[in-house]
């Protein structure tokens, strides 16, 4: 393929080209049979990275479901080593406190003598200071002030209190003239700015297969996803973009990922996802993120 050919093919599926520019690219695929040939070659590999991407997805996410299902066996051992541990002081403590209440107590009579036998005797020995509440305090008090695990709901309401479908002024369609003369991928656009999420899912499956490979516009649909509680399928999306990376949009691929995981009460993937956005100079919601760092505690 010529190197001007693969620019302008390359242009075109990115959408960068004006209508004059783009017009006269679909002229000539009518009339030259080889650049026809080089731009469904194109549109072949760029499906064919999107199935690649989606292997690889899948492959990382049967590895870490793999790591979280060791991780939860570590765990329930230990846990049940640690109550064995409490069944076993809780022993203890009753035994001891059954010698201390069943041991034959001093008569007064009994008191007198012994005061009377030694001086370093206590005036009444069957009053023994209670060192119980002493000992066990401290815990009590760190039980109290141990900050309690998040909730499903509660990362549910936080995601209610954060989400905002994203949009810069590169997706304003306004000024496109008539509605009815829209193309389906102008239409797409239109209904995504005009907040209609639904019927934007629908006008995604419209899209040439050339744009619904577009990591741009795949982001767009992955928003919309998010505004009709498919955060799953979204959550996809936004992985695939990050880890392909050519996009403008993987930066905040990544807040929104995080946003998806604490819809679905993964605290730890929300938390390094934030942790991760915070750190790129380019993040424009860095406070929406410090606030959700924060109310997770």
């Amino acid at each position: 393929m010529e190197e001007i050919n693969q620019v302008l093919i390359e242009r075109y599926f990115a959408q960068e080209l004006s209508a004059a520019e783009r017009n006269d690219i679909e002229q000539r695929v009518q009339k030259d049979a080889q650049f026809r040939q080089e731009m469904a070659a194109y549109k072949l590999a760029m499906e064919s990275i999107k199935l690649a991407q989606r292997a690889d997805l899948k492959e990382r996410f049967r590895q870490r479901d793999k790591v979280l299902d060791r991780r939860n066996k570590d765990f329930n051992i230990g846990r049940r080593g640690n109550l064995w541990m409490l069944a076993a002081a809780a022993i203890i403590v009753v035994f001891i406190g059954w010698r201390f209440y069943s041991a034959p107590q001093q008569s007064s009579d009994q008191a007198n003598v012994n005061q009377k036998d030694t001086n370093n005797l206590v005036e009444n020995p069957g009053i023994v200071p209670d060192t119980t509440k002493s000992t066990y305090l401290p815990k009590e008090e760190k039980k109290e002030n141990k900050i309690p695990a998040k909730t499903k709901d509660e990362g549910q309401d936080l995601y209610a209190a954060n989400f905002e479908a994203y949009k810069d002024d590169s997706m304003d369609p306004t000024s496109r003239g008539d509605e009815e003369n829209l193309s389906p991928l102008e239409k797409f656009q239109m209904l995504y700015w005009e907040g209609k999420y639904a019927q934007t899912l629908e006008a995604f499956k419209t899209l040439d297969p050339s744009h619904q490979v577009n990591d741009n516009f795949r982001f767009i649909y992955a928003n919309a996803l998010m505004a009709t509680s498919k955060t799953n399928e979204a959550a996809a999306i936004f992985s695939e973009i990050i880890s392909f990376g050519k996009s403008p949009y993987k930066i905040e691929s990544t807040y929104y990922l995080a946003l998806c995981h604490l819809k679905n009460g993964n605290y730890d993937e929300a938390r390094k996802n934030l942790e991760a956005y915070l750190r790129d100079p380019d993040a424009e919601q860095k406070e929406k993120a410090k606030k959700i760092l924060a109310d997770m505690g």
